[in-house]
């Protein structure tokens, strides 16, 4: 039955993620200062301010996709910073929690 644990698509958590990044403090001030002016309450495109809206993005691949691969968030303004960008990586490596 343990044989078919495999760890073949878990990436390893990065040396820059040792430190606990919390969703209350980090995470949510990132979010509601960055995207909560397109995706705050009552958004059309998912209230990303609500943290089980964003984790559901965080789990299907949205968020990575539209942050860090594509680029394309925040849609018409500047660039996330670097230590944001950073916090939020590390943050999904962590498990995305509700800390």
């Amino acid at each position: 039955m343990l044989g078919s644990c495999t760890f073949e698509k878990a990436e390893p958590m990065s040396t820059e993620c040792l430190a606990p990044i919390s969703y209350s403090t980090d995470i949510d001030t990132i979010i509601s200062y960055r995207c909560g002016g397109c995706h705050g309450t009552g958004s059309l495109d998912g209230n990303l301010t609500d943290y089980t809206v964003l984790k559901a993005k965080v789990e299907n691949g949205i968020f990575k996709t539209r942050v860090f691969i594509t680029k394309d968030m925040p849609q018409g303004g500047p660039a996330l910073p670097e230590d944001e960008l950073s916090k939020l990586k590390c943050w999904m490596e962590q498990g995305a929690l509700n800390n």
